[in-house]
């Protein structure tokens, strides 16, 4: 194979992994983006309904869902865009210096060439990377999914925010507008009934005539 298509062939695996990349980042910031959107708009909409008044348990439900959502967030979906966006990262990075190596190692300054472990592999580290200068027998190892880049952990906080706005404004809505007494005495006439203190509504009978008593939640 010449010089030229073999140059060629590295320049186009290069690519390839990097278009991955790319396209894995811009999926990555969509999902983060409608998390926050979904959430966001989610509180807003609990903050100014006028209809709709969580109860404790609406509240809970709410709650464990935001959690859910952080847990796979944290735990599945960051992990799995760390590790592959790193693979694909060295892939490009490694094709890219076989093509540095194949234009001339003089052209390279050598101070840009990863030297530690926790760098790309690259042609240039056989002694560091290779066993006998066998690519197969790679000592390095791909880091954790768990070692999260800076812009994953601020998506991962912003994210948090928009989940703790959302279950915050239902348990807000809640507790401005439960009724938290013990009971409610309703008299009518010498006649005296309980209510307990989260009922909505009561039918009493005043002078034969059954009375549908409701108790309106605080505006």
């Amino acid at each position: 194979m010449s010089p030229e298509h073999l140059a060629e062939q590295y320049y186009q695996l290069a690519e390839r992994a990097w278009s991955r990349v790319q396209a894995r980042r811009a999926v990555d910031w969509q999902t983060g983006i409608a998390l926050w959107t979904a959430f966001g708009t989610g509180a807003a909409a609990c903050l100014t309904s006028r209809v709709w008044f969580p109860g404790q348990a609406e509240a809970w439900v709410c709650t464990g869902f935001g959690f859910a959502v952080v847990m796979v967030y944290l735990l599945v979906w960051l992990p799995w865009q760390r590790r592959e966006t790193f693979r694909d990262m060295a892939t490009s990075y490694f094709w890219e210096s076989k093509l540095q190596q194949l234009l001339g190692e003089h052209n390279f300054p050598k101070y840009l060439r990863p030297e530690t472990e926790h760098d790309f592999p690259s042609a240039y580290d056989v002694n560091g990377m290779y066993k006998e200068g066998d690519p197969t027998k790679a000592v390095r190892k791909l880091p954790s999914g768990f070692a999260f880049h800076r812009a994953q952990i601020m998506q991962l906080l912003v994210t948090i925010v928009f989940v703790s706005l959302f279950v915050g404004s239902v348990w807000s809505k809640w507790w401005r507008h439960a009724d938290r007494t013990d009971s409610l005495r309703l008299t009518i006439g010498n006649s005296h009934v309980d209510v307990p203190g989260q009922a909505r509504e009561i039918k009493v009978s005043v002078d034969g005539k059954e009375v549908t008593v409701t108790r309106n939640p605080m505006p």
